[in-house]
């Protein structure tokens, strides 16, 4: 029997395109994995480095003009590594292990600090001691999801197509390529995405950009012009003063704080004698968004009357990134013959923290290292005796106490009142001190943060302080501190309960209602409450006549634009808004 020869029979032709077909299928996929691995690679680093796993994934959609940045710098820095190499095992890794290194610094300054690493801070390793700060759980979580991501990405490598560039002078084109790199990361990103005019944010910037912003932070900042200093200053009515008293001036920064008395019923006052200088003092709302983990932001709020939001280096005020010719509250009262002193229970090398005090113009700064311990006994000590050794002399003292935690778990209202009365002890004390001195003397107390109270704020929601809905409003509550103002001569002035002020606005208000002299950017911050009634600014939102205006609108807009610019100028080296800016800057 003769079989038929179409049994069993392919055609040549038939066969050869039906495995050309499945050849051009599997390249096309190979060559879509090119696309996709860089985009992968970018949210993967981002996850390690912050430690967030659902704003990492929503940073291209959250984000997607920094996370376009972020992809360009990692493509083509993976271009030059696959030029040099010409092979996609090789390159790729070793691209994986420069941007997972950086990742890992990330991972470790964002726990301690809030925020990335950028090769411009890398002192901070040393000053702040991330890496033994840093918990074992931090980096055993990271290694283990390193580990994983490495695993998938070569997964990605292994079906990725594999081109052969055959370049003849792949080193000369790779130098060149890579030339081109740092003059774009360095010079024209920071123009382009105008970091150079704002706080550099990991999570909103991305890791990658964050980190290779940061060789050059203070050659791209574009100062103002006179012209534009001037027309912000036009109509700004600063004038000469002689008040009849100057008192003593004692600044005390309360880490923590918050007054849960007026959140919920307690059967006892654990804060009898806050809320006895509470009675015969001034007592108001500030507006404390720049609260940052281990760094100067808040002070430096508080010392120079400068939102620290737009301070124009870096994410973090430190002592060796502060101008060489600042002005600040010591030296503001230096010019008016007051004795500054700084006595502080942290170390002098934090944040470089002595050059800090000397450069906003204080004379005496005694630290961790004088007072041998951060027992507020030891700060009251040093007070007492500072104003004893000086009878005459009229002094600024700034200090704070260091008592309380950063978060309260478990039975959050008796944990944290225990904590609140050992801290009201000592306002009782200093208090105390005070009264017993016959020189006039205005004391201020501000609250640093407010503490965690129970698990993600959870008393906060229970007692009604918060509602369940997150936004702006959440945010202003969240951020919102106390300011008490006593006095021991019955001065009374333009300040009254309740009023709202950003925290940058306190030493403007405090000098303006003593009756003391101060440079002219002070009263612009000073009318921009009192006239425009502006309370509160950050980058999420600003508040005016108790309406909060997101960083959508034109009225936010408008007025950071505004504070910006005063900003840079103050911090720059003209200040062009000072008519005699030599008369404060510190000596």
């Amino acid at each position: 029997m003769k079989l038929p020869r179409s049994l069993g029979y392919v055609k040549k032709s038939k066969l050869n395109k039906k495995i050309n077909n499945q050849h051009k299928l599997t390249d096309t996929y190979g060559k879509l994995l090119w696309i996709i691995y860089p985009l992968l690679l970018v949210i993967m680093i981002q996850i390690l480095g912050q430690g967030l796993l659902i704003s990492s994934l929503l940073f291209p959609f959250s984000n997607f003009f920094y996370f376009l940045f972020n992809l360009i710098l990692v493509v083509w820095l993976g271009a030059i590594l696959l030029i040099l190499t010409e092979n996609k095992w090789i390159a790729l890794n070793i691209l994986n292990g420069i941007t997972f290194i950086i990742a890992l610094g990330s991972r470790i300054t964002f726990y301690n600090t809030d925020n990335g690493l950028a090769l411009s801070n890398l002192k901070i390793f040393n000053e702040l001691k991330l890496l033994e700060n840093t918990p074992g759980s931090v980096y055993i979580v990271f290694f283990l999801i390193a580990l994983v991501f490495l695993l998938i990405l070569n997964l990605l490598i292994y079906f990725m197509y594999s081109w052969s560039l055959g370049l003849k002078r792949k080193l000369p084109i790779a130098v060149f390529l890579l030339l081109i790199f740092i003059v774009f990361s360095q010079f024209l990103t920071p123009k382009i995405t105008n970091l150079a005019n704002k706080t550099f944010d990991v999570k909103k910037q991305g890791i990658i950009l964050f980190f290779n912003n940061g060789i050059l932070p203070f050659n791209s900042i574009d100062y103002p012009g006179q012209k534009e200093v001037l027309a912000i200053k036009n109509g700004l009515l600063a004038e000469e003063k002689n008040t009849e008293i100057k008192p003593n001036i004692i600044y005390v920064q309360l880490p923590n704080f918050v007054d849960i008395t007026k959140m919920t019923q307690l059967e006892q006052d654990p804060l009898v004698n806050y809320h006895s200088i509470f009675t015969d003092g001034i007592y108001l709302y500030s507006d404390i968004t720049t609260a940052e983990k281990n760094s100067l932001n808040l002070e430096f709020e508080v010392l120079s009357g400068l939102p620290s939001e737009w301070y124009p280096y870096e994410v973090q005020v430190r002592g060796d990134n502060l101008p060489e010719e600042s002005i600040g509250l010591g030296s503001i009262l230096q010019a008016d013959d007051y004795l500054t002193y700084s006595i502080t229970p942290e170390s002098k090398s934090d944040n470089s923290r002595e050059s800090f005090y000397e450069k906003l113009g204080f004379e005496e700064i005694i630290t961790l290292e004088e007072l041998k311990s951060d027992d507020p006994e030891n700060i009251l000590e040093n007070i007492r005796n500072t104003l004893s050794n000086n009878p005459k002399d009229r002094l600024f003292i700034y200090t704070s106490l260091k008592i309380m935690k950063d978060s309260y778990k478990g039975d959050v209202v008796n944990n944290y009142s225990e904590d609140l009365k050992m801290l009201d002890n000592y306002i009782g004390k200093l208090k105390e001190t005070i009264s017993l001195n016959t020189t006039p003397t205005v004391m201020v107390f501000y609250t640093s943060k407010l503490p965690v109270l129970g698990e993600n704020n959870s008393f906060y929601r229970d007692v009604g302080y918060i509602g369940e809905k997150k936004g702006i409003e959440e945010d202003s509550k969240l951020n919102q501190g106390n300011i008490l103002i006593w006095n021991n001569y019955n001065k009374t002035g333009e300040l009254k309960n309740d009023q709202k002020m950003d925290l940058s606005q306190l030493s403007a208000r405090t000098l303006s209602y003593i009756g003391l002299n101060m440079p002219d950017y002070f009263y612009y911050f000073k009318e921009l409450a009192t006239v425009d009634g502006v309370y509160s600014y950050n980058e999420k939102y600003l508040g005016k006549n108790n309406v909060l205006y997101s960083a959508e609108t034109e009225t936010y807009k408008n007025y950071i634009k505004e504070i910006n610019v005063v900003v840079k100028d103050i911090l720059g080296p003209n200040k062009y808004f000072e008519k005699n800016k030599n008369r404060w800057i510190a000596k």
